[in-house]
């Protein structure tokens, strides 16, 4: 994979920074401050912390750090000495408390670009023949390493104080000992504005998708001052020219085979003999294994006694949950009077969640509230081992050991996802059980489309349909979701892949048979047990989708990210790495049109939706996968890689387990809940 760190990008990359911080410093002045919710209040010991006492401030000091880095990146003493006194300008001004600071900070990015771009041009007609770069590598590496060392031993530090925060519960920030985590929070929370516009990016990145690298490139080359240098032809490779070239015959041929090997492209990967070290192996299982022991382990720390001393719920579903099993059991007799009944609590939008619930408890002889609380302890490894399995068996390389060790740190990716979290927080059970078999439903899909096999194409479109019968029996959301993200899967498979796989006319036609009987099964379940479709008009899905509040669209969007359902959905490290794998993303490969598809379809909720639309659409989509497809190639062996990766999984550690101390309500002195939300 290409190197995003490398260092004939690290201008680009550092404009691209710029350009992403430059509009909170407009927007962030205009967004409607929504009054104090319960969502508000639960967050406000972990995410509303600032370094410098405002959301502004701190956007404008993160575009002065990004000044300053930048300008040591450079080795034009003029660059370095202007950005340096831009920075030392803005600390002057800040320390001063002048009112000039915000018309500066605005002002500086414009300033900043015009300055770059005279530099570069003078410079240019200076080294027109020369090959060295504007930039030196060691003082990139220098800067790079040191930068991501001080992130290790912040987010250590964070996260040591939250995991021995059930041990020594002292108050929140209350204490020397916290210093670490009220840093990483503040700079947490100011990243955590560009949540909103990275969402926005990634929904909205058919437009851009197609031309952005061209573009990024072109923008690379001026700046570094090295296009149209005489002799400066890239060579390109006999295997390069091979890849690149477009097939326009369809060499795929379909095998009528009972079964066995195929012949022309495996059904997922191909696989190389193992070739990898005992250690390597080891490794594997060790990091798999952790993240399946860590899971359930992460679902239960809220519920610790030294964070929740009352033994109270975390989860704002948990009151629907218990309601509904109470008039489950209360108008149930026999158990095909349960099975009936299940089928029309909540619209019956999840019979098959509740029936669960059900069975759970009379197994156990336990309490249907102890039931809904505890659930999430076995989601969070299913979630997890079905996460790895969709990686271990889609990720496409010659080296099966490369795919299992990926596929592990996707594991690892996954337990502190906001999939687990806000499901966590927001009690989303039906939901998530329905992911669990989302995942298994993925694959089938991925298989379906690429085997040249018949046998085996018809035995995945038929497990992907009982699949889909048990999601559509299990949550209704993330059936019709699902459905709209399949439909616009085949849609691209047939356009941009269709030359690479056997009879994509047929597979085709499978799908949408697929799809199209699923809806007559609703509409025959509705019919029976006279309960709305998920088409109609009075459905829970329909009455959920539509903005009921008269805000801007932008202002949703940003109560979306920032306090509905605890805020838990911004992890801006996730929401970027998805951004860089969007730029990158292969059209060839089936887990990556299928992950475009969800990105796009998110466009639809971001435009004209409702919070709870956004909510659940953003939930479904698994960006732990195209951040980890964001590093997947990449060999950890250079010190500054294997620190980038573990930079990034302690950031995604700190924020789910600081997300799950705060899951217990601690009402600050002075506010007082109108209506009970949680039960007792």
């Amino acid at each position: 994979m290409q190197d995003w760190f490398n260092v004939r990008n690290i201008k680009a990359v550092s404009l691209a920074l710029l350009l992403f911080v430059y509009p909170i410093l407009v927007l962030s002045t205009n967004s409607v401050r929504y009054t104090e919710t319960i969502h508000r209040i639960t967050v406000g010991q972990s995410f509303d912390q600032t370094l410098f006492g405002s959301q502004l401030a701190d956007s404008l000091a993160a575009l002065g750090f990004l000044l300053l880095f930048m300008g040591l990146a450079f080795r034009s003493n003029l660059v370095k000495l202007s950005l340096t006194a831009i920075f030392a300008g803005g600390i002057a001004l800040f320390v001063t408390g002048s009112d000039l600071l915000l018309a500066v900070g605005i002002a500086t990015l414009p300033a900043l670009v015009a300055t770059l771009v005279t530099v570069t041009v003078a410079r240019r007609s200076r080294q027109r023949n020369e090959s060295s770069s504007p930039l030196e590598r060691a003082d990139i590496k220098r800067v790079i390493g040191a930068f991501l060392v001080i992130i290790v031993i912040l987010e250590i530090g964070a996260l040591a104080r939250w995991t021995t925060y059930p041990l020594y519960p002292t108050e929140i920030y209350g204490d020397p000992s916290w210093r670490f985590a009220e840093l990483e929070s503040a700079l947490f929370h100011s990243l955590g504005l560009l949540s909103p516009f990275l969402v926005v990016l990634i929904g909205f990145s058919f437009f851009y998708k197609w031309f952005i690298l061209d573009v990024l490139k072109k923008i690379g080359r001026t700046i570094r001052g090295d296009n149209n240098l005489p002799g400066k032809t890239e060579p390109v490779s006999s295997e390069r020219t091979k890849t690149n070239r477009i097939d326009t015959t369809n060499t795929a041929r379909w095998e009528y085979s009972d079964g066995g090997a195929e012949s022309e492209a495996p059904v997922v990967a191909t696989y190389a003999p193992k070739s990898s070290s005992i250690t390597v192996r080891n490794v594997h299982w060790m990091i798999l294994s952790a993240a399946l022991i860590i899971a359930p382990l992460l679902a239960m720390y809220p519920h610790l006694p030294g964070i929740n001393p009352e033994g109270s719920g975390v989860s704002t579903d948990e009151q629907y949950y218990v309601n509904w099993m109470s008039k489950l059991r209360a108008e149930s007799g026999t158990w095909s009077d349960v099975v009936a009944n299940s089928f029309t609590i909540n619209k019956g939008d999840r019979p098959l969640t509740l029936l669960l619930i059900l069975a759970i408890s009379n197994l156990t002889g336990s309490p249907d509230l102890l039931v809904v609380r505890y659930l999430p302890a076995a989601l969070a490894p299913l979630i997890v081992l079905a996460n790895y399995l969709l990686l271990r068996y889609s990720l496409k390389s010659k080296d099966d050991m490369k795919i299992k060790v990926y596929a592990s740190i996707g594991a690892i990716f996954a337990v502190f996802s906001p999939q687990i979290v806000v499901g966590e927080y927001a009690g989303f059970l039906a939901n998530w059980i329905a992911l669990v078999m989302v995942y298994f439903a993925l694959y089938f899909l991925i298989r379906g489309w690429e085997t040249n096999n018949r046998n085996h194409a018809i035995h995945s479109f038929g497990i992907l349909f009982v699949l889909l019968l048990l999601i559509m029996l299990t949550h209704l959301y993330t059936w019709t979701h699902f459905l709209a993200v399949m439909l616009l899967f085949g849609g691209m498979s047939f356009v941009f892949a269709r030359k690479s796989v056997a009879a994509p006319k047929i597979k085709i036609l499978l799908l949408l048979i697929v799809v199209g009987t699923m809806f007559p099964m609703d509409y025959a379940k509705s019919s029976y047990f006279s309960t709305p479709a998920a088409t109609a008009s009075d459905s829970a899905i329909a009455t959920n989708i539509m903005p009921q509040d008269t805000n801007t669209r932008w202002d949703r969007l940003f109560f979306t990210m920032s306090s509905y359902v605890g805020g838990f959905l911004s992890n801006p490290a996730l929401l970027l790495l998805a951004v860089i794998w969007m730029l990158k993303a292969d059209l060839s490969k089936g887990l990556e049109r299928l992950l475009i598809s969800m990105f796009f379809i998110s466009a639809l909720p971001i435009a004209v939706g409702s919070v709870e639309f956004q909510t659940r659409v953003l939930y479904n989509i698994p960006f732990q996968i195209p951040a980890l497809l964001a590093l997947y190639g990449t060999k950890f062996r250079s010190r500054t890689s294997l620190i980038l990766l573990i930079a990034i999984v302690l950031s995604f550690a700190t924020y789910a387990v600081s997300a799950m101390a705060n899951l217990y309500l601690q009402l600050p002195e002075g506010y007082v809940l109108e209506n009970q939300f949680l039960l007792p």
